[in-house]
């Protein structure tokens, strides 16, 4: 992932926000290369490990049944995941 800087000409080169600017553009290919090797990673584990594997280290959920309900939340419908009576999912699980 690339991300652009744009700096407007009439922001002052010498102001203190310009130079912090500048230093926080030189570390995104440092970064990028960081997130690339990881990503690698993560990959290889989800190729090579057994499913039984995934699913105790956390990589992956089976059996999860999503149900919509006629809930409406900033103008799109709300589903809900479980994964058997009694079970609750983290609430900090994110799909997606």
């Amino acid at each position: 992932m690339t991300i652009y800087r744009h700096i407007p000409s009439s922001a002052l080169i010498y102001s203190e926000f310009f130079c912090r600017l500048i230093i926080f553009t030189s570390f995104i290919p440092s970064i990028d290369s960081e997130e690339k090797a990881g990503d690698k990673e993560i990959i290889a584990r989800l190729e090579s490990w057994p499913l039984e594997k995934l699913k105790l280290e956390g990589y992956c959920l089976t059996d999860v049944v999503a149900l919509w309900t006629k809930v409406i939340s900033f103008g799109r419908p709300v589903a809900v995941f479980q994964l058997g009576p009694g079970i609750c999912l983290p609430e900090n699980l994110q799909f997606g």
